[in-house]
């Protein structure tokens, strides 16, 4: 399976500004979360604008062409407070099939395992400012999450420790900004009375 059709990073380097929005922060197990953009649903996305930082960094991820020609229209911000994690998991099919995630503030290990308590077959230490995105097998085929855990040790998983300084990294407070396109409800009825006409 090759690696690069799995997972890959680059440093985005964001000097990003992101309002105080605590009335907006949802709790869940393990971390605290914002969803903007509108409610996905098996039928589709009942859309909601962005706000103007989130509209900000996707016209970043346009000129990129992260989803090719897409605009992503829909965000997730978690926080993750020391060894807060998330448990394995699959994003599903409602989805565009990529996913791009700017950590900003902590670092963290984000592991892509076959099963959902399967051993991890690969792990990648995500450091602040950067950007990941994943698509193809990593997101089809394999669960992603991250551990509960105060301290990430690099090992021999650990796909970019030839670019890592130090041979373990302590967590502190990270925000991640999640960024996808997911279909409107508009765009799957459309969809749907195409294929009906054909």
């Amino acid at each position: 399976m090759p690696l690069p059709r799995l997972v890959f990073t680059f440093s985005m380097l964001v000097q990003m500004y992101v309002p105080e929005l605590s009335a907006s922060w949802r709790e869940m197990k393990g971390r605290r979360l914002q969803n903007w953009g509108g409610t996905p649903l098996r039928s589709g996305l009942v859309a909601e604008p962005l706000p103007a930082f989130l509209e900000a960094l996707s016209d970043r991820l346009v000129t990129a062409r992260v989803f090719g020609t897409r605009r992503p229209n829909h965000g997730l911000i978690n926080e993750y407070d020391g060894d807060q994690g998330i448990m394995a998991h699959k994003d599903g099919p409602i989805y565009f099939p990529r996913v791009a995630i700017v950590s900003l503030h902590g670092s963290t290990m984000f592991e892509f395992r076959r099963e959902l308590k399967s051993e991890p077959l690969l792990e990648l230490l995500v450091e602040p400012r950067s950007l990941l995105i994943f698509q193809d097998a990593a997101y089809h085929e394999l669960y992603h999450a991250i551990p509960p855990r105060f301290t990430d040790t690099i090992t021999a998983r650990t796909v970019n420790a030839p670019s890592l300084t130090a041979a373990a990294y302590e967590r502190s407070l990270r925000i991640s900004i999640t960024l996808r396109v997911v279909p409107t409800v508009e765009e799957r009825q459309r969809e749907t009375e195409s294929k009906g006409e054909s």
